[in-house]
């Protein structure tokens, strides 16, 4: 069996027994768990099935380009903490995945609510200039209530 064939049965397995069975149990860890393990196995197939985009071919597709690690901090313990005190609670990863998600598009998120945005901690002096860059530039801009995570608000 190929690696092209055998990520695509893995996939199937994962996304119609394991993944159906814990989100029909409600198990929030393995839901994690296997949509984490899932996506690992989505990206790895679409290596193989074709070269990565340019980001001007993401952008054209609508899909989020990739985004320089370098725009970003290194983790530390302390960053399970939240950082906004109203609004919004986001971790560390949880930042880090929403300003991908804004590079990744090229969003504006000059109209964003500023509870509903992480703040710019996780960026490193060249993930804040990107940021800035993109709020001078970028005309696609993100809703008021962007959310693209889910994620719950502070009480």
């Amino acid at each position: 069996m190929s690696e092209q064939e055998r990520l695509g049965t893995a996939i199937k397995t994962i996304s119609e027994k394991y993944l159906g069975n814990v989100i029909a149990a409600g198990d929030t860890a393995g839901i994690l768990k296997w949509s984490t393990r899932l996506a690992d196995y989505a990206t790895r197939l679409a290596a193989i099935v074709s070269p990565p985009l340019t980001k001007a071919e993401a952008f054209a597709l609508g899909e989020p380009a990739p985004v320089d690690p370098d725009y970003f901090r290194a983790a530390r313990e302390d960053d399970t903490t939240v950082f906004t005190s109203s609004g919004l609670a986001f971790t560390y990863a949880d930042a880090r995945k929403w300003w991908e998600i804004v590079f990744g598009q090229g969003l504006n998120i000059g109209k964003v609510a500023p509870d509903n945005t992480p703040g710019s901690d996780v960026l490193s002096p060249a993930g804040y200039a990107a940021a800035v860059a993109l709020g001078k530039s970028s005309t696609n801009f993100a809703p008021a209530d962007f959310n693209p995570l889910g994620l719950g608000t502070v009480s």
